[in-house]
């Protein structure tokens, strides 16, 4: 059974809730089945419909995780308006991602009171619920590589951004 503290459950809601009206994604790593980190990852496509991991983000969370040790124990994505159940879409994307039999996670803000549920989707597309226990363990919400990392690439984008601007500027 899947263990995640309950400190992470709140950062995957308050990664939902700062992404409303669109969908967030991430990725919860740890050890076995314990859940240990969570890793937000950009939605290359922000909609409040859909989600596509940025493929970036994706490998270097793949990357980190795999340096630490950790394993990837789930993805997870938000619904903003409707339950926390797999799509067709969702499940169509799992198959065809070659990621089944693995752990998605999603959260539902449809109500006032978020909800947050585990499913396994087979290679088939059928889609079982995967219980999962929440504790008291304090981990940290997004490991401190990624974060610098993430921090650097802001800067990048930043200083990129001023400069093209510029650079547009000066050739009219």
């Amino acid at each position: 059974m899947i263990s995640i503290p309950s400190n992470l459950i709140d950062e995957i809601i308050d990664h939902s809730i700062q992404e409303n009206p669109n969908e967030c994604c991430g990725i919860l790593a740890g050890n076995g089945e314990a859940i240990s980190a969570v890793y937000r990852v950009k939605n290359s496509t922000p909609s409040p419909f859909r989600y596509v991991m940025d493929p970036k983000d994706q490998m270097n969370v793949m990357r980190e995780t795999d340096d630490l040790g950790l394993d990837l124990i789930a993805f997870y994505h938000s619904h903003t308006h409707s339950p926390a159940y797999p799509s067709e879409t969702d499940t169509r994307m799992a198959v065809e991602s070659g990621w089944v039999d693995f752990c998605y996670v999603l959260v539902s803000l449809e109500r006032e009171d978020p909800e947050v549920k585990f499913y396994i989707v087979d290679e088939n597309g059928n889609i079982t619920d995967e219980e999962f226990e929440e504790n008291s363990k304090e981990y940290i919400h997004s490991p401190p590589l990624f974060k610098e990392a993430y921090y650097y690439r802001k800067k990048y984008e930043e200083y990129y951004n001023t400069w093209r601007i510029k650079s547009i500027r000066l050739s009219k």
